[in-house]
């Protein structure tokens, strides 16, 4: 008897122990989510409070900084050497580092100056921190929890000891068992718990890389057009009453105004993106007539068409109802930006806007987007609708846009009741389908609406740059080979260039740039610049594989980089891929021609 009143105690206490150790694996993973959660609010938060200056986002801000301390706080309380061994100084140094860059950037955008409080935030400072802090926190979650496994293992292992004995004792442990099985019920119920644990971690981790990319590409949509801003205000400047400056200053005014607008794209994306996330979108029904939404936006992008050559029409397959009760501005945004899309991605063939009724439960009016360009594969598809992310980070180098559209468009969408799939087969084209719920259409009057097409094809506009070279002291008779696939910054830093006095051959990307200094893959016996200027980001081929291949074929030709990333470690970077001189943009004028005249500082060096 006391031998059973033994086992049966330690089967007791044991018990007790294992439901401390479930209760303390509930605990980490609860706090976990709330921190990803609370740290996702904070940078969105400081993001459009930069973006927008409207005080509730500071507020918003504000108010999640002390609840993330606390969840922090209870994380650590769960095991606070543990914690703090494993979580590491390097990431309370971003933590401290986060918090600084959001405090200067609130502290901007409260003054006015939220252009710089966006440039902080989509810093690539700002995202390595973010990752630094995000690997921390998931390394230190990581160890509490696989120290708490091995605890419940060694429970595990002292219970069936306990069964063993039981077992030898009888039936007349019957009480013991039920301990047993209870505590055995509970190891399952581990089990399950940390399996959903690594999931859901798992599932932050990609959440946060695509916070990265996303990061990433807004610090190039926003560099890239102030690039092109900056640039051409500086040739405004200069213009004067030079022969010929009122076209140019026409060319500069057009410029700086498409810059301003895809910066005010990039800023209302990000508003819309945050407003359906926090359930703040208001719509507007009201009876549309869905026809003429369609030729608005078909008079509007047709030029665009023209200019790359391609057809646009809109084609009514079965007759539909006059007027449909939604809203009209969230429709034309969802429409604008699928046909956006389908222009953007069609090089050649057309794009073409089908509507018609579907007669099911309940009926749907169905808009579909159909194109000609360059199709998509299943795993790209399988990620078109995800916020922060895109289909591919090369494909929105050469293509543009920070990869929020197709996103807001299904959740809008979805506020309207309906939903948009996609069809794509790759080298073929693209159908996006919009599907809109209708009310009964009993009695209701159907119509075939007269819809515009686009059908005149002229051929797409090419890239010219200024012929005319200014003298210039500092950079006159060298010729330099432009390597940059903006067609803007092209005639910018071409502009800028020539009138220091060079000679300047402008291509695309980097497999251009090679192909312009070799032969039958061997550099030519002489060649054709005397200074390369690369950006590093470029489609088909970059700047870092272009400089590299040039290396290795033993070309000493000097080299500026020109980037969207300000890190220190891009610049290593490209010093490593064999580039001699490091500039960033948006780079001005006088910088520009610094960086050319410290890089023939190297004419002639071999490497």
């Amino acid at each position: 008897m006391a031998l059973l009143g033994g086992v049966t105690g330690a089967i007791y206490f044991a018990q007790a122990r294992f439901s401390s150790t479930l209760e303390r694996e509930r605990d980490v993973q609860r706090f976990t989510a709330r921190i990803a959660h609370l740290d996702e609010v904070l940078t969105m938060s400081a993001l459009m409070f930069a973006a927008t200056g409207d005080p509730e986002w500071r507020a918003r801000y504000d108010s999640h900084v002390d609840p993330l301390d606390q969840a922090i706080a209870g994380l650590r309380n769960i095991s606070p050497e543990l914690f703090d061994r494993s979580l590491g100084a390097a990431t309370n140094d971003a933590n401290l580092a986060l918090l600084a860059m959001e405090e200067r950037a609130l502290t901007l955008a409260a003054s006015g100056e939220r252009d710089v409080a966006l440039q902080v935030l989509t810093s690539d400072e700002y995202s390595l921190q973010k990752r630094i802090y995000a690997d921390g926190n998931r390394e230190a979650t990581d160890t509490l929890a696989a120290t708490i496994q091995r605890e419940a293992d060694t429970q595990e292992t002292l219970y069936v000891g306990l069964l063993m004995v039981c077992y030898g004792l009888g039936a007349a442990v019957g009480g013991a068992w039920i301990w047993v099985i209870r505590a055995l019920r509970q190891f399952d119920e581990l089990r399950k718990l940390n399996a959903e644990f690594i999931a859901k971690t798992r599932e932050l981790e990609a959440a946060n890389r695509a916070k990265s990319l996303f990061l990433t590409h807004m610090s190039h949509e926003i560099r890239t057009p102030m690039t092109a801003i900056l640039g051409y205000c500086d040739m405004l400047e200069d213009l004067a009453d030079a022969p010929g400056a009122a076209s140019l200053r026409h060319e500069a005014i057009q410029t700086i105004r498409r810059s301003g607008e895809h910066l005010l794209g990039v800023t209302s994306g990000m508003l819309d993106v945050s407003r359906i996330d926090a359930d703040k979108l208001v719509l507007d029904r009201a009876d549309v007539d869905v026809a003429q939404v369609v030729n608005e936006l078909i008079a509007l992008l047709a030029p665009r068409a023209l200019q790359k050559g391609v057809t646009l029409d809109a084609q009514c397959d079965t007759p539909i109802p006059r007027t449909i009760r939604t809203d009209a501005l969230r429709l034309r945004q969802i429409c604008l930006n699928l046909l956006g899309n389908a222009l953007k991605f069609t090089a050649r063939g057309g794009v073409s806007l089908r509507l018609g009724l579907v007669r099911s439960d309940p009926p749907a009016l169905r808009i579909a987007v159909r194109d000609t360009g360059i199709g998509m594969t299943g795993s790209q598809m399988s990620s078109l609708f995800q916020p922060f992310a895109q289909v591919d980070d090369s494909m929105s180098r050469r293509f543009e846009g920070a990869g929020l559209g197709l996103y807001i468009s299904r959740r809008l969408a979805e506020l309207l009741g309906g939903d948009i799939t996609v069809q794509s087969t790759p080298g073929e084209g693209s159908t996006f389908s919009l599907h809109l719920p209708l009310e009964s259409i009993a009695g209701v009057e159907l119509v075939t609406p007269a819809l515009k097409s686009s059908t005149v094809l002229l051929p797409a506009r090419s890239v010219h740059t200024d012929g005319a070279a200014s003298a210039g002291p500092r950079l006159a008779g060298v010729r330099v080979l432009l390597a940059e696939d903006g067609p803007d910054n092209q005639r910018l830093i071409s502009y800028h260039l020539r009138k220091e006095g060079a000679v300047v051959d402008v291509v695309s990307n980097g497999r251009e740039a090679l192909r312009r200094l070799t032969v039958e893959g061997e550099l030519r016996a002489e060649l054709p610049c005397d200074l390369v200027i690369t950006d590093m980001q470029m489609p088909e081929m970059d700047g870092y594989a272009f400089v590299t291949a040039l290396r290795e074929l033993g070309c000493g030709l000097p080299v500026v980089a020109l980037t969207a990333h300000a890190m220190d470690h891009e610049a290593e970077r490209c010093m490593k891929a064999g580039c001699n001189v490091y500039a960033v943009k948006p780079i001005q004028r006088e910088a520009l021609i610094d960086a050319c005249s410290r890089a023939m500082q190297f004419a002639g060096v071999s490497r």
